[in-house]
Parts: structure tokens; C-alpha cells; sequence
């Protein structure tokens, strides 16, 4: 018994001290790293003793490089309703993303503009020759100017291209679309009309003159004296000048009615759209406000997008496309993107079906996709001046709104029925019955 618990115990210990032992190997990071460079580092040295394999592995590294910068460009087609673009990802992190997995599996010297490792890389090749034939080493250089060729102008000016079309970028190309699709709704058409038609009728001399009228009407008739006593007794009420104004204004208001002295004027005023005046604008006490209808809802909601869509926005909006377009077209105006073209020309292996399929298709439609983008910012102002009264209606609010315009007219009436209101006093004894009465 006591030799059976002694061999258990000795059994045990050994155990224990195996679990120990094969819990202290801990691999770095480093060793790790160590431990790929060198299988690379194999793997490379039985392509350049194997002309064959190292044929193979151009071939499928020429397609990967060919066919992974045709699918970043493809991409770039992926959201063709800008209306709803910022769902999707913009050019420079769709290009990023390339780039990246590009270069860790074929390492690219961008200022060299050549593969630095793998069966790409003329290093590697040079080393290669040797156990080649003429022809190989033709095909193989062949693939790898393409290729070299490609990522030059992938990794320089279309990169440049790419990074100005970032989030940003994107984000605001959404929100032009959106504001040009509201342009072309009804709500938006009919405010524009509006707005330029109350400007107009508020700036003309149209108020003035009915003001006038009523001055000139109650001056010509001392009988208007105790008619407007009858009707405004020895003191002006808050609603009963409130219905003048409005009705001295616009002939009435969406609230309610003018039944004071009419003073020979209308009691009802048009827009030159035929839409009347208070239908647009009300008087509360003294001052101006949006009537209580959906066509003023549909004008305010005009309005206010004068203080996003001001022109100093529209101007930097046009700027902002401008400077993308540059960029693009000197990606396209490069040497590398001519060199691409001249290059796709020439067919010797089966994967330039590929490269001139990038060149000739996959590349033109990412760029038509950037330039998309860039002609919609650049030609807001142009769209908006050729289609809306927008532009010049901007203007006018920035020089002086729409409510201040208003305003000055609602002083003037003002004035004019304070004039009347001492003008009745005179003719009015003051013991008229009309005179005792608020």
C-alpha cells in the first residue's frame, strides 16, 4: 500500500510538472513576425529555383493588383442616388480600404513606383533570370510594368482625387441633392413665385398710395370725421388698429374682416399671382407675422432656408466642387493614366483582358462617378439661377427680409391713422356723443 501511494504521488508530481513545463512556451509577437519572414523569405526562394511556379505567381499577383484597383473603381458607382449617398462609403475610405489591402500583400514603393517584394518586384526578378527562359522573362516583365504602371497612378493623383471626395465631401453632395429635389417640388415652386411677388408689391408704391387714399378721402369729406368716430369712438383699440393696418395693407385679414371706413378702397388685394396679399402675411398688434395658411407655411419653410442656403454657401459650395475637380482632372490629364491607356493597347498574357477591362470601363465609371458629385456642387448656382427666382430672392432677404419690408409699411399706415385720428379731432366737437366712448 505505501509503495502504490508512493508511485501515485511520483506519477502525479510529473504531471504537474509537464502542465508546467508546456505552459511556460509564450510566442511574442516578434517571433511571430520572425517565423512569417522567414517562410516568405522560403517560399520566395523555391519561386526564383522555379521558373514555372514563378510565372504562376505573377500571373495571379498581375490579376489581384489589375482586379482589385478595377473593383475600387467599380465601387465608387455603388450610390448613384446622392439623395441618399451618406449611406454608403465615400471615395477616399473606399480607396483607403484598397490601397491597404493592396500594399500589405504586394509592398509598394510609392516614390520609386515599383514592388518591392514578391514575384512583382524587379529585385526579385533580376535574382529569377537566370533559370528563365527569353520568353518568361518577357511575359513576366510585361505583367509587371502593367502592374507597376497602375498602382503608380492608383497611389498618386487618383489618390489625391479620392481623398477630397472624404465623409465631408460626401455629406454635402447628399445635402445639395436634397435641396435641389425640394426645388422641384411644388411647395418650393410656389413659394419662390410668392416671395418675389410680395417684394414686389411691398417695395411698389401700391401701400403707400391706399394709405394716401384714406388720408386724402377723409380730408376731401369732413363727413369721414364722425365716421371714423363712430366706428374708432375717442380712443384707437389694439384690434381695431390691428384691423386697419391690415386692412390698409392687404384689404383684410386672414383673421377676420375690415368693417371701419373704407375711405374708397378695396377691401381685398392681389399678388400679381393672383393670390391674395393676407393669405401670405397677418398684422398681429403691430407687427408682422405668417398667416395662419398652408401656403405661408409652405413660404416660411422657403424662408428659412435663405440662412442655410445663403449665397456666400452657394459660393463655397462651388468652390468646394471646383477644387475636386482640379484634382480630378489631373489625375486624368497624368502621364501614368495615358501610359495606361497606351498600355492596354497591347494584349500578350490573359489577364490584360483584365487590365483593359479596368482601363477602358472600370476606371472611366469611378471617375464619371467622382465627376457625378463634383458637376452637382459646381453647378448649383447656375441650376438655381436658370430654373428658380431663388438666387435674386436670397439676395433681397439678405439686403433687407421680407418682415422688415413689411414693417416699414406698417409704420407708414400707422403714422397715416394717427393723422386722420388729429385731423377728426378738430372737426369733431369734442361733446359729440361719438368722443364719449372708447
Amino acid at each position: 500500500m505505501k509503495t502504490q501511494h508512493l508511485i501515485f504521488s511520483l506519477l502525479l508530481c510529473g504531471l504537474t510538472a509537464t502542465a508546467q513545463e508546456s505552459a511556460g512556451f509564450d510566442f511574442s509577437d516578434e517571433d511571430v513576425a520572425a517565423d512569417a519572414q522567414f517562410a516568405k523569405q522560403q517560399e520566395q526562394q523555391a519561386f526564383i529555383g522555379n521558373a514555372t511556379k514563378y510565372e504562376a505567381a505573377a500571373h495571379e499577383s498581375y490579376a489581384i493588383v489589375v482586379n482589385s484597383i478595377a473593383g475600387c473603381c467599380n465601387q465608387l458607382r455603388g450610390h448613384k442616388d446622392l439623395v441618399d449617398c451618406s449611406n454608403y462609403p465615400d471615395a477616399d475610405t473606399l480607396h483607403k480600404e484598397a490601397l491597404a489591402n493592396l500594399l500589405a500583400n504586394y509592398p509598394f514603393d510609392i516614390s520609386s513606383g515599383q514592388f518591392t517584394e514578391g514575384v512583382l518586384s524587379r529585385v526579385m526578378l533580376s535574382k529569377a533570370k537566370p533559370n528563365m527562359t527569353g520568353d518568361q522573362v518577357t511575359r513576366i516583365e510585361h505583367m509587371i510594368t502593367r502592374a507597376e504602371t497602375m498602382m503608380q497612378w492608383f497611389t498618386g493623383p487618383f489618390r489625391l482625387a479620392c481623398a477630397i471626395h472624404n465623409h465631408d465631401f460626401q455629406k454635402e453632395v447628399q445635402r445639395v441633392a436634397r435641396f435641389i429635389e425640394y426645388t422641384k417640388t411644388d411647395e418650393f415652386k410656389s413659394a419662390d413665385v410668392a416671395y418675389r411677388a410680395l417684394i414686389m408689391y411691398f417695395d411698389s408704391n401700391d401701400v403707400p398710395n391706399r394709405a394716401m387714399t384714406a388720408q386724402r378721402s377723409f380730408g376731401y369729406n369732413q363727413q369721414q370725421a364722425y365716421v371714423f368716430y363712430n366706428y374708432f369712438h375717442n380712443r384707437i383699440s389694439d384690434q381695431e388698429r390691428e384691423k386697419w393696418l391690415n386692412f390698409v395693407l392687404m384689404g383684410r385679414s386672414i383673421r377676420y374682416r375690415y368693417d371701419g371706413p373704407v375711405l374708397n378702397l378695396s377691401n381685398e388685394i392681389t399678388l400679381s399671382t393672383g393670390k391674395p396679399v393676407y393669405w401670405y402675411i397677418d398684422i398681429h398688434g403691430t407687427k408682422p407675422r405668417m398667416a395662419a395658411t398652408e401656403l405661408a407655411s409652405k413660404l416660411s419653410s422657403y424662408i428659412n432656408t435663405f440662412q442655410r442656403w445663403n449665397p456666400q454657401r452657394l459660393n463655397d459650395v462651388k468652390d468646394w466642387g471646383k477644387r475636386a475637380f482640379d484634382q480630378l482632372h489631373d489625375a486624368i490629364s497624368h502621364a501614368t493614366f495615358n501610359k495606361l491607356d497606351e498600355l492596354a493597347g497591347e494584349t500578350l498574357v490573359k489577364e490584360d483582358i483584365d487590365f483593359k477591362e479596368a482601363v477602358q470601363k472600370a476606371i472611366p465609371n469611378g471617375l464619371q462617378a467622382l465627376m457625378e458629385k463634383e458637376d452637382l456642387l459646381m453647378g448649383l448656382p447656375d441650376y438655381l439661377a436658370d430654373n428658380t427666382k431663388y438666387v435674386d430672392n436670397c439676395k433681397y432677404e439678405s439686403k433687407t427680409s421680407l418682415r422688415a419690408r413689411v414693417l416699414k409699411r406698417i409704420e407708414m399706415a400707422n403714422r397715416i391713422l394717427d393723422n386722420i385720428a388729429s385731423e377728426a379731432a378738430k372737426i369733431v366737437p369734442a361733446h359729440h356723443p361719438s368722443r364719449h366712448r372708447d
